[in-house]
C-alpha cells in the first residue's frame, strides 16, 4: 500500500511537470502570436522601446520591424538604423535604405541626413546626388527652423552648418564670443560663403563689448588689410584695447597668442588655490577653472586651457563637463601668430 502510494505521488508530480512544461510552450506560442495579430503601431513600438530599455536587442527589433510594418515613423528610423549598423539583426543595406528613406518620407529628421549619405555613396541603392543634395537641403532646412523656433532669430540661408547656427543665434543676442565663432566662419568660409567684410561687422561688434580675442583678430585684419582697408592706426588702437586689464588683471593677450605657454598666467591668489585643487583632480575644481580659463576670470583668457580642463573634468565623469564640452569646442578656430618662422609676418594656427 505504502508503495503504491509513493508510486501515486510521483505519478502526481510528472503529470504537473508535463503539465507546466506545456503551459510554458504554449506562453512561447502565444508570445509569437501576439506580436503577428497587433494591429496598433504605438502599442508595438512601446513593446519595443521596452525590450531596448531591458537591453534586449533582438526581442526590441522584433516589435518595431512590426510597428514599422504598421507605418510608426520613429519605428521605421529605428529598423533603418539596426540594419544599417546590425543592431538585433544582421546588416543589411537594401533593407536600412528602405526603412530610412520611408522615416524620412513620413518627416523623420534625423532619417533626412542618412538618406542623403545613402545616396551620395551609394549604400543600399544606385549613387544618385541630385537626390543627395535634395535630403540633405531637407535635413538643413529643418533644423534651421528648429533653432529659428528655439531662439526666435531668424537664420540666413546662407549658413549651412547647424553649430554655425546656433553662434549666429547667440551672437545676434548680443553673446561677443559667439560673435567671434561667426567672424571667424565668414573669414574662412566654413559652414557659410566666404565674406570678410562680413567676418569685419562681427569681429567690430565682439570688440566693441571689450572682446579681447576679437579686438586682437580686428587690429590683425586693420594691419594686413584682410577684409577692409589697411589701417596702421586703427589697428594700433585695436591692440591696445586687447591689452586692457580684465577683471583687474593684465590682459597679456597679445603675448598669450604669440606664444606664451605659462597656464598661470595672471593667477589672482583664490583661482591659484583653485587651479591646484584641479590639479590633484578634483572634478568641481576642473570644471571651475575651464570656466574661468574660457571667461578670463582671474586668469588670463585661454580657450586651449579651457577645453583641456573641460575635457579632464567629463573624462571624470562629471556631466556637466560632458555636456558642455562640444560646446566649448565646436569648430577648429584659426589664430594669427606674429613673426612665425622668423619672416616678421603672420600666420594662422589651428587650436
Amino acid at each position: 500500500m505504502r508503495f503504491a502510494g509513493i508510486l501515486s505521488i510521483i505519478s502526481c508530480i510528472c503529470l504537473n511537470l508535463i503539465q507546466v512544461q506545456a503551459a510554458n510552450i504554449h506562453d512561447i506560442e502565444e508570445s509569437g502570436n501576439e506580436i503577428d495579430s497587433v494591429t496598433d503601431s504605438a502599442a508595438a513600438f512601446a513593446q519595443g522601446q521596452a525590450f531596448r530599455h531591458q537591453n534586449k536587442p533582438d526581442q526590441a527589433f522584433k516589435w518595431h520591424l512590426k510597428a514599422a510594418e504598421l507605418g510608426h515613423a520613429e519605428a521605421q528610423l529605428i529598423v533603418g538604423e539596426c540594419y544599417t549598423w546590425g543592431h538585433g539583426t544582421d546588416k543589411n543595406r537594401d533593407k536600412a535604405f528602405m526603412w530610412l528613406l520611408k522615416a524620412a518620407e513620413q518627416g523623420q529628421i534625423p532619417a533626412y541626413k542618412l538618406v542623403a549619405s545613402c545616396y551620395r555613396y551609394g549604400n543600399g541603392t544606385p549613387i544618385n546626388i541630385q537626390k543627395a543634395d535634395y535630403w540633405q537641403r531637407q535635413s538643413i532646412q529643418d533644423k534651421k527652423e528648429k533653432i529659428e523656433r528655439q531662439t526666435g532669430i531668424k537664420i540666413p540661408d546662407t549658413i549651412s552648418d547647424e553649430t554655425l547656427m546656433k553662434h549666429y543665434a547667440a551672437a545676434v543676442k548680443g553673446n561677443p564670443i559667439d560673435m567671434d565663432d561667426v567672424a571667424w566662419a565668414f573669414f574662412e568660409g566654413k559652414g557659410v560663403p566666404q565674406d570678410k567684410a562680413q567676418a569685419i561687422v562681427w569681429w567690430t561688434k565682439a570688440a566693441e563689448l571689450g572682446d579681447a580675442q576679437s579686438q586682437y583678430n580686428l587690429g590683425k585684419c586693420h594691419e594686413y588689410g584682410e577684409g577692409v582697408s589697411r589701417n596702421i592706426a586703427e589697428a594700433q588702437r585695436w591692440y591696445a584695447e586687447a591689452e586692457k586689464p580684465r577683471n583687474g588683471q593684465p590682459s597679456s593677450y597679445i603675448k598669450q597668442v604669440t606664444g606664451s605657454d605659462d597656464p598661470t598666467r595672471g593667477m589672482t591668489p583664490e583661482i591659484k588655490t583653485l587651479y591646484d585643487k584641479a590639479q590633484e583632480g578634483n572634478v568641481e575644481a576642473e570644471l571651475k577653472i575651464a570656466f574661468c580659463y574660457y571667461d578670463g576670470d582671474g586668469v588670463a583668457r585661454n580657450h586651449t586651457e579651457a577645453r583641456r580642463w573641460f575635457a579632464k573634468a567629463a573624462e571624470h565623469g562629471n556631466e556637466t563637463a560632458r555636456r558642455l564640452l562640444p560646446k566649448f569646442q565646436p569648430m577648429r578656430r584659426s589664430y594669427w601668430r606674429v613673426g612665425s618662422g622668423g619672416t616678421g609676418g603672420t600666420s594662422k594656427i589651428n587650436l
